[in-house]
């Protein structure tokens, strides 16, 4: 049960439609993580950082959350965090749209890039989940679901390296895969091998290069991270592996017919399956 409640004032309402009250009380429970109704100081400089401000220091956190802490308890309560969303709408409106819906906005390669913030989330779960055991990915996996820790983790290119070879042990020779202290050039020979085998695995990568990584371009990332994840994720969905996908056949398909579906197809069809056999 909720302690408090996500009340707007009279001057509030003025500044704000139902619309964008309503996108203000979901951005605040997406940043506070612990529910107690207060921001502290980590999860305020997390509001920064998706508002944009991806290279904001500490240092200058503290000051835009003291500015904003106006009874100076050391976190950003619900009032103060209306106030800091209206302000922020006045002077900055497309990056208040952007922190209200759950979406983060980022420049690079000359324009401006929007991705979400469940899809990084989700990515980083997912690494975590595929990486766990991997010993050359310690200090970087577990990454955090709920900051860019995500964008952190591929800069020397060694979990790209092995993200690829989760998929297809042979794709890379682990012995060529740059450890330890590492100069830019080895980074560089690591990200540039992890993306060569990506391709080999049929990965669209058009445009995407190492530097990319390395100065950390979302949506670049994003889409080989995804391509990536899914081709891990569903590799195993296939009659070879699973035999009793034959029960999936429709109509009068063949197992020809069967292995010409998609992953994606297949799994969609055995949903359906066993919602049916459910009665729902």
């Amino acid at each position: 049960m909720e302690s408090f409640k996500y009340d707007f004032t009279l001057e509030h309402k003025k500044s704000l439609n139902p619309e964008e009250q309503a996108t203000i009380v979901r951005a605040f429970k997406n940043y506070d993580k612990n529910s107690d109704g207060k921001m502290d100081k980590t999860e305020f400089k997390q509001v920064m950082v998706d508002l944009g401000y991806r290279k904001i220091t500490d240092e200058a956190c503290a000051k835009m959350l003291s500015e904003s802490d106006h009874d100076k308890d050391g976190s950003i309560n619900w009032p103060e965090f209306v106030a800091m969303m209206i302000k922020s709408k006045g002077t900055n409106g497309d990056r208040f749209g952007k922190i209200a819906d759950g979406t983060a906005t980022m420049e690079g390669h000359g324009a401006k890039h929007t991705y979400s913030l469940e899809e990084r989330s989700t990515f980083a779960r997912s690494l975590n989940f595929i990486l766990k055991t991997d010993k050359d990915c310690e200090g970087r996996i577990p990454c955090s679901p709920e900051d860019d820790s995500l964008f952190h983790i591929f800069d020397d290119g060694i979990v790209l390296c092995k993200l690829v070879m989760s998929i297809d042990e042979e794709a890379i020779d682990t012995r060529a895969i740059n450890r330890g202290s590492l100069n830019v050039y080895q980074i560089k020979e690591n990200l540039q091998m992890g993306i060569a085998a990506a391709k080999g695995l049929g990965i669209k990568m058009i445009g995407v290069n190492s530097n990319d990584f390395i100065n950390k371009v979302p949506h670049m990332m994003l889409g080989t991270i995804w391509q990536l994840i899914r081709l891990k994720f569903t590799q195993a969905i296939s009659l070879k592996n699973c035999p009793e996908i034959m029960r999936l056949a429709e109509g009068e398909e063949t197992l020809q017919d069967l292995n010409k579906l998609s992953p994606e197809t297949i799994l969609i069809r055995w949903i359906n399956y066993h919602l049916k056999a459910a009665g729902q």
